[in-house]
C-alpha cells in the first residue's frame, strides 16, 4: 500500500507526497485523479514528490516529479500531532473526558425511548457519539503510528523524549529537521505562486490516504443569448432546455424537481426585464438570499471559477457581514445592477453568461481541511498570536437560547476568561478570535461557520437540541478539528434546558480541557 500525502489540490493544481510502494497502483490512482478533474494539460499540473522510486512512474504532460531519499512520513504524522489539541493539553485525561461526555449528552436509549420517531436524528446522535470518541482518542493512534515509524526510521532519536513529555513540537530538533529539508524541496520543485509552505507547515494538516482526491472538482460553462426566468433557461428562440451540468451539483440538482420555484414553460408573450449585454457570472442563489451559515457554497463557485473581473448576476438579500470583501477579493464586482429576487417571475436577457458548476454532490455548506486552507490563503491574513481565546458563542435575538445561560456565561468568564461571541462583533474582531481560537463552545447555530477561519485547531464542543442536525460538526470534522457533539434537552421552542446537575459536568469537562 503507498501512503500518499495530498499536501495541495486547487483549481486542478494538486502536490502529493507518496511513499512509494505499488509503482502500478499509484499509477492508475493518478490517472483516475485525472480523469476525475477532467486535466487540462494547458493549465492544470501534478507535483509528485516521491520516496523510494523504483523508476515504474512514467511522466506525462504537466506531471512533475521530484525523487528524494528521506522518508517524510515520519514528518506528517508529527505534524498531525503537533497541531491537536490533546497534544498541547496532555491526553492522560481521556476516559475522564469521555465519562464526562457520556454524563452530559441524552443518552442514545434515552432518546429512543422519548423520541421513538425520531430515527434519523437518533442514528445522527449514535454516530456522532462513535465520532466524538473516535475523534479524542486519535492522538493515541498518531503516537502509536510515529513510535512504529521510529521503529523503522534511522537517525531519529527523540522521539522518547516527545510520547513521554509532550511538550510543543515547535522545540524539537526532528521535527525542524525534517520540516526544513521538506521546505528546500518544495521550494526548488514547486512553483511559489502555487503553494506557500510557511502556511501550510504554520497552520494546518493533512491526512495520508491510499486514494487521491480532489477537492470540489469545478467546470465553468458559458451560456450566449438565454433567458432566464425564475431558475429556468431558454435559448434564443425561447425554447426551454436543460443544463446537464447541473445534475452533477447539488446546488442545482433539485431544482428542477422543487414545486416551490413557479415554473415557466412558455416565455413568448412575457416582457423582457432587463438585457444583459456584458459578459456576467450567474450567482442567484437557491434560497434567494445569501444566508451567513451555507454562504461557502457560493465562494466555492467563485474561488473555481475560472474568469475573473465579472459583474455578478446575483441575489439582492444577505445576511453576511462585510459580504463586498468577500466578492473583492475574489475579484468579482459585487454589488452590480444585475439582481434578481426569488420568484419574482422576471425574464433576463444575457448576452454572455458564466456559471461554476462544482461536480460533487457534497452536503450544503460544507467545508472541509483543504478547502479551509484555500479560503485562509484568500481570506484571512490574521496573524496567530502566542495567547489564545476561549469563546462562547452566544445565539442572539434569533431564538434558539438556553434557558439559564447568564448563570453559564458567568462561570465561563469567571472562570476561564471566555469572550462572548454573538454576530455583532466586526469582522476584524471575528477574524481575530476564531483564528486564536483555543476552546470553542455554543449552541447549534451558524456562528459555528466562522471556525473556517481557526487556524489553531481548537477544541468544539456544540450543544445541539434534539430537533436539529450534525450539519457544523460536520464542517468540523472536516477540518479534523477536536469535536465534542453534545444532544442536548430542549423545549417547544428549541431552546436549550441545561439542568444545574448538567451545566456542573460542562464546567468540569472545560476544567480538564483548559489546563496546560
Amino acid at each position: 500500500m503507498n501512503n500518499i500525502y495530498n499536501i495541495y489540490s486547487f483549481n486542478g493544481n494538486a502536490i502529493f507526497y507518496v511513499n512509494l510502494n505499488d509503482a502500478k497502483n499509484f499509477t492508475n490512482e493518478i490517472n483516475n485523479y485525472k480523469k476525475n478533474i477532467k486535466f487540462d494539460v494547458s493549465n492544470n499540473k501534478i507535483y509528485l514528490i516521491i520516496h523510494n522510486n523504483d523508476n515504474q512512474i512514467k511522466t506525462s504532460n504537466n506531471i512533475f516529479i521530484h525523487n528524494i531519499d528521506i522518508n517524510f512520513d515520519l514528518f506528517f504524522e508529527l505534524h498531525k500531532l503537533r497541531h491537536n489539541y490533546f497534544y498541547k493539553n496532555k491526553i492522560n485525561n481521556i476516559d475522564e473526558i469521555i465519562n464526562l461526555y457520556n454524563l452530559i449528552n441524552i443518552p442514545h436509549d434515552v432518546l429512543k425511548d422519548k423520541y421513538p420517531n425520531l430515527t434519523n436524528k437518533l442514528n445522527n446522535n449514535k454516530h456522532t457519539i462513535q465520532l466524538c470518541q473516535n475523534n479524542i482518542n486519535e492522538v493515541n493512534n498518531i503516537i502509536d503510528k510515529i513510535q512504529q515509524l521510529n521503529n523503522n526510521t534511522a537517525n531519529i532519536t527523540l522521539i522518547s523524549y516527545l510520547i513521554n513529555n509532550f511538550k510543543c513540537i515547535e522545540t524539537m530538533d526532528i521535527y525542524i529537521d525534517l520540516k526544513n529539508k521538506l521546505k528546500e524541496i518544495l521550494n526548488n520543485f514547486i512553483p511559489n505562486n502555487i503553494f506557500n509552505f510557511d502556511v501550510f507547515n504554520d497552520s494546518y494538516i493533512y491526512n495520508s490516504s491510499k486514494n487521491i482526491f480532489c477537492d470540489n472538482p469545478n467546470k465553468n460553462i458559458c451560456l450566449e443569448n438565454v433567458y432566464y426566468i425564475n431558475k429556468s433557461w431558454f435559448d434564443i428562440n425561447k425554447k426551454p432546455f436543460t443544463i446537464k451540468e447541473f445534475e452533477l451539483d447539488l446546488e442545482y440538482s433539485g431544482i428542477k424537481n422543487n414545486t416551490y420555484y413557479k415554473k415557466f414553460n412558455n416565455i413568448d408573450n412575457i416582457k423582457v426585464f432587463q438585457n444583459v449585454n456584458e459578459e456576467v457570472m450567474y450567482l442567484d442563489y437557491k434560497h434567494g438570499f445569501y444566508n451567513f451559515g451555507e454562504f461557502w457554497d457560493c465562494l466555492k463557485r467563485l474561488m473555481k471559477a475560472r474568469k475573473k473581473n465579472l459583474k455578478l448576476f446575483h441575489v439582492s438579500g444577505h445576511r453576511v457581514n462585510n459580504i463586498n470583501e468577500y466578492f473583492n477579493k475574489l475579484e468579482f464586482i459585487y454589488p452590480s445592477e444585475y439582481q434578481t429576487q426569488e420568484n419574482n417571475n422576471k425574464l433576463y436577457f444575457f448576452k454572455k453568461i458564466n456559471i461554476s458548476i462544482l461536480r460533487e454532490n457534497t452536503c450544503r455548506g460544507e467545508y472541509n481541511l483543504m478547502y479551509s486552507y484555500n479560503f485562509n490563503q484568500i481570506f484571512n491574513n490574521t496573524p496567530m498570536k502566542e495567547d489564545s481565546y476561549n469563546i462562547y458563542l452566544k445565539r442572539g435575538a434569533y431564538g434558539r437560547n438556553m434557558l439559564n445561560e447568564k448563570e453559564l456565561i458567568d462561570i465561563l468568564i469567571s472562570k476561564h476568561n471566555f469572550i462572548i461571541i454573538d454576530g455583532t462583533q466586526s469582522h476584524t474582531e471575528m477574524l481575530n478570535y476564531f483564528s486564536n481560537a483555543k476552546i470553542i463552545l455554543g449552541i447549534h447555530g451558524s456562528l459555528f461557520k466562522n471556525t473556517i477561519f481557526c487556524k489553531k485547531n481548537p477544541l468544539i464542543i456544540e450543544l445541539c437540541p434534539i430537533s436539529r442536525h450534525t450539519c457544523f460538526v460536520a464542517n468540523s470534522l472536516g477540518c479534523k478539528f477536536q469535536t465534542i457533539f453534545t444532544i442536548i434537552e430542549s423545549d417547544e421552542k428549541e431552546q436549550l434546558v441545561l439542568s444545574k446537575e448538567k451545566s456542573d459536568y460542562l464546567i468540569n469537562l472545560i476544567d480538564i480541557l483548559n489546563k496546560n
